[in-house]
């Protein structure tokens, strides 16, 4: 979904095209790299969506946790069927996956570079990293790289807080009780203080699974074999699955499909899976209650989170102004408690924006002809907004009220309204996760 910048953009369109409908420039395409059988070096795993006009394009990286290629589960390929899956068929989401074995990011850095390099192109609209669990203190010097890597490029930067369930074993030496624990707590610490994207596998799978979860409970999530906690099953992977998803796109997981052959089955990670005639037909088997539980847990962590909007036309954040009691306009400088709203992911594909200076939701007043006001205590249409990722870090909200996109005037006094019809440099802003 990286896109030529918007005044180019609108300039091609406006030469071919009476309407701006069809002129994004979509996702580059891609060379398709095989994936390794073994994780001995990184693992470039190209898959590309099944309609490429308009996917987001996501790199993510990390090591075994994303998979064992092309052995189930593979966490990229099934993030790509997800999207697929919940999309009619049509895949909203391409993934490029680089792997390698070690244990140390550092290590990463030193043994492949092609990792941190990839990251640096600027291709992607995201760039997911998954560090190791030895870093359960956190190695924010080594994570910076390539963090800076991707922002300098114009790529968002986000990181994939997964989940080991040794804690029971001999293995407590060197990961320590609880060290999943101790590595989200990192992971979790690092974003707040960068303000970025924090995907949080590991707390929703400690929801569903408890602190001592039960044998029972390891081998059906938490077991690729009987001597293996530290990497999911299928059914742990359909979490992180879910994770991803919902955080990447803002959009709920609820009431979807709990079945992805793509984490049961061995499959050509660049191609549809083929049942073949074993245990393919039954897929991960998870059973409405099941999948309502995860679903649950998923959209209670993820999906309930404090951002803050920076408008992309002047560089400032928004505020509620006057406590909420007046329309909401880009003029701050900094972020304080009035430019602070809790994501609310709704389950028609929209989102609210709650206020937290007097909690109450950003309504498109007067069916959006007037501005955008914090003042209403339910969700309804006035108060509903599509998100929509338009390159990159930058999204835009399209207002259910009248179907037109909220603009940010530049001059930081007019206040916030539903109004545009296309996408423009005042319709787009960037977020902060607090």
């Amino acid at each position: 979904m990286k896109q030529l910048s918007i005044n180019l953009r609108l300039i091609l369109c406006l030469a071919a095209v009476p309407t701006w409908i069809g002129c994004g420039a979509g996702t580059a395409s891609e060379e398709e790299v095989a994936a390794q059988p073994n994780l001995t070096g990184p693992v470039a795993e190209t898959t590309q969506s099944l309609n490429n006009d308009g996917a987001i394009a996501v790199l993510l990286i990390g090591n075994s946790q994303l998979g064992y290629p092309p052995d189930p589960p593979a966490v990229g390929p099934a993030l790509r069927d997800f999207s697929a899956t919940v999309n009619g068929g049509v895949a909203k989401i391409s993934v490029t996956v680089m792997q390698d074995p070690e244990e140390s990011c550092d290590l990463w850095v030193k043994n492949q570079p092609a990792m941190l390099a990839e990251a640096g192109t600027g291709k992607y609209d995201l760039v997911i990293f998954q560090p190791p669990f030895t870093e359960i203190n956190g190695n924010a010097a080594c994570w910076d790289l390539y963090k800076n890597a991707a922002e300098t490029h114009g790529s968002e930067f986000g990181v994939l807080a997964t989940q080991t369930l040794r804690v029971a074993d001999a293995l407590n030496i060197y990961y320590g009780t609880q060290g999943d624990v101790k590595l989200d707590n990192a992971v979790r610490s690092y974003c707040a203080d960068r303000q970025i994207l924090y995907i949080p596998a590991n707390r929703t799978m400690r929801q569903m699974l408890g602190n001592n979860p039960s044998p029972a409970a390891l081998a059906e999530w938490y077991n690729t074999n009987p001597n293996d906690r530290q990497h999911p099953s299928a059914r742990g992977a359909y979490v992180y699955v879910l994770a991803l998803y919902q955080a990447i796109t803002w959009r709920t997981v609820n009431n979807t499909s709990a079945d992805l052959k793509r984490l049961y089955c061995h499959c050509d990670p660049n191609a549809p899976c083929v049942d073949d005639g074993t245990n393919c037909s039954a897929g991960l088997n998870i059973n409405p209650t099941q999948a309502s539980l995860i679903q649950g847990s998923v959209t209670g962590i993820v999906g309930n989170r404090i951002v803050a909007l920076k408008a992309n036309s002047n560089g400032k954040f928004v505020t509620a102004e006057s406590m909420g009691n007046s329309p909401l306009v880009n003029r701050a400088m900094t972020i304080d408690t009035w430019e602070q709203y809790r994501l609310n992911i709704n389950n028609d594909a929209t989102v609210a924006l709650k206020a937290t200076i007097n909690n109450s939701f950003v309504c498109a007043e007067a069916q959006g002809s007037q501005p955008l006001i914090a003042n209403r205590q339910q969700i309804g249409q006035w108060e509903s907004f599509v998100p929509i990722r338009v390159g990159g870090r930058f999204f835009a909200l399209r207002s259910k009220a009248d179907n037109k996109f909220v603009t940010f005037h530049q001059d930081g006094v007019t206040p916030a309204i539903a109004r545009q019809d296309m996408i423009l440099d005042w319709e787009k802003f960037s977020v902060s996760y607090l």
